[in-house]
């Protein structure tokens, strides 16, 4: 049965100046005083939502639509800057009821408010350009605000106010405040150096003047590190200016691993861009991405037929969604099959390469994948086997074993075909002295004679 844990009770005085220092200052009474009224005019809101997380109850969609009812939210205001504080205290007041319990299924929680808070981004971007006409004061409490928040969620694995620092800070009317930014983002570089948020306020700043070439190299020794909500300026910025070939370098460039577009906003601009690339009809890829939902080797074959698209183009398509979700058995055993019919072995043992940190069982597919590699592709070939070696290895049991003898016959196999037994010889040396005490692997290994 599950137990629900009770909801703290907000404390508005608590909320506001544990977030911001500038309290104290008379000419930003009026936005601390509106922030208090509206956290307290949400606490219900925003603890049936956090109850919905915690029971379960909702799934994402459901809890976005209900965060997201800006009626409420906004409670019938119409000026930008009580909108935003509106808009800002549901943020904060949120965030603070995650973490305000034990990390138990943090990696989970945090996948979820991810997802709830991400869902705020467009909207804070959408008012932090209709700011023009609001006092500099505000101006200056709003960033000192975001600044200070980001300064205290900081040691936490995900914070919302990255992304929302950096829509702030590149939003048009913010020239009289980018001096500031500046400053503060330098200092973050020195304090913290290996911060992202300098790397990525340069980037923003450079996109926004039109500089794209310098924004997308702030970002490049980022590689590998960048989440996609961080860079969702930059992606809005190249898709409402119809920038295709740009947008396409920037993802080639960034966002190298197939995976990181599973379920995020990378595989919406990825798909945009296909359409435009080859000037597509939006209901052809409607098609294939029904196809991906539910694949199977014989539909695709049939729906190949009756499409419009050639071959190499549905492929094209297809193929980098299957990649973004290796990890699942069944989609890898899909992946397998069609890329063996299709012949393309390169690309299929490349992109198995990627995920075979902990390989598993080899189904038949890839067994039938890599004996039909192993000749044009003797190197990749080979490199799997090697994975798959050890996994077996690690397994510690005698039908394990045997199977990894069957396969360090097809390496020595390899070895001899690329004219480099001696290579095979060090090979097996190693993994006798590594795991010498393993005696049943070292029996099994007896069988196996050196290479010439």
């Amino acid at each position: 049965m599950h137990v629900q844990c009770p909801v703290p009770m907000l404390t508005p005085v608590a909320l506001v100046l544990s977030s911001t220092h500038l309290g104290d200052e008379e000419k930003y009474a009026p936005y601390h005083s509106f922030m208090l009224h509206e956290a307290a005019r949400q606490e219900k809101r925003v603890a049936n939502i956090f109850q919905g997380f915690q029971a379960q109850e909702h799934n994402g969609e459901k809890n976005k639509d209900l965060a997201g009812d800006w009626r409420f939210i906004y409670n019938g205001q119409s000026e930008p800057s009580k909108k935003i504080i509106s808009c800002l205290t549901f943020i904060e007041s949120i965030f603070s009821l995650f973490h305000s319990f034990p990390d138990n299924g943090r990696g989970t929680q945090d996948k979820h408010l991810k997802e709830l808070l991400s869902s705020f981004f467009l909207e804070c971007e959408i008012l932090f350009f209709q700011t023009e006409d609001e006092p500099d004061e505000f101006h200056e409490w709003l960033t000192n605000y975001l600044f200070d928040q980001y300064a205290l969620s900081f040691s936490f694995s995900y914070t919302p106010y990255q992304a929302l620092l950096l829509l702030w800070a590149v939003s048009r009317q913010q020239q009289t405040q980018l001096h500031k930014i500046q400053e503060r983002t330098a200092a973050i570089s020195k304090e913290f150096p290996f911060d992202l948020s300098p790397a990525l306020a340069a980037s923003a700043m450079a996109m926004h003047k039109g500089e794209k070439e310098k924004s997308l190299k702030y970002l490049v020794p980022w590689k590998g590190r960048l989440e996609p909500d961080v860079v969702l300026f930059h992606l809005q910025s190249m898709y409402a200016s119809s920038d295709w070939s740009f947008l396409e370098a920037f993802l080639h460039e960034l966002f190298t691993d197939q995976a990181i577009y599973h379920k995020t906003q990378l595989l919406f601009y990825k798909r945009e861009l296909f359409l435009q690339k080859y000037n597509l009809p939006p209901e052809e890829l409607d098609l294939w991405d029904k196809w991906v939902a539910r694949p199977g080797v014989l539909k695709f074959n049939k729906q190949q037929k009756n499409s419009a698209l050639s071959k190499e183009r549905i492929l094209e398509y297809i193929l980098p969604r299957l990649e973004a979700s290796l990890q699942e058995v069944e989609t890898k055993k899909l992946y397998v099959r069609l890329i063996s019919q299709e012949k393309l072995y390169s690309r299929g043992l490349r992109h198995l390469l990627s995920i075979q940190k902990s390989p598993g069982n080899m189904t038949d597919e890839e067994r039938q994948l890599l004996a039909a590699a192993e000749q044009d592709f003797p190197e990749q070939t080979l490199a799997l086997y090697h994975q798959y070696f050890l996994q077996c290895i690690k397994k510690k049991n005698i039908t394990a074993y045997q199977e990894a003898i069957v396969l360090l016959k097809k390496m020595k196999r390899i070895y001899i075909s690329l004219e480099r037994p001696e290579a095979f010889q060090i090979f097996l040396k190693q993994v006798k002295q590594r795991y010498s005490t393993y005696q049943a692997l070292i029996r099994e290994l007896k069988a196996i004679e050196p290479a010439k």
